[in-house]
């Protein structure tokens, strides 16, 4: 990572740290804070992938792809007998989706 990238998600982490210590978060339930943070959070990784132009790539070791969703990448991501990974790159966002088919693999349901 360059020293670029590190000052400018140092400014952003700031940033959000501000918004949320002023923000009312005691009037929301825990889970309305954790659906406001990941949304803030999915945001910032966006703001960063557009300012590296890059489209899809790997921010602290969590896979993000902002292109297009496919119906291929939708099919090689969530139902792909090939790749032996449970967990694969989101089809559009920050983090990773659930590949069924090996879960029902693993499970006995498939052969």
């Amino acid at each position: 990572m360059s020293d670029g990238t590190k000052r400018t998600l140092v400014i952003i982490l700031a940033l959000v740290l501000g918004v949320v210590s002023i923000a009312p978060f005691g009037r929301l339930n825990r889970s309305e804070r954790a659906g406001v943070l990941g949304a803030l959070v999915t945001a910032i990784v966006g703001a960063i992938a557009f300012m590296r132009r890059e489209p899809e790539g790997e921010l602290l070791g969590i896979p993000y792809s902002f292109s297009p969703p496919t119906l291929e990448r939708v099919k090689g991501r969530l139902w792909n007998a090939e790749d032996p990974r449970v967990l694969t790159p989101h089809i559009f966002g920050w983090g990773w989706s659930i590949n069924f088919c090996q879960i029902g693999k693993r499970l006995g349901l498939i052969s």
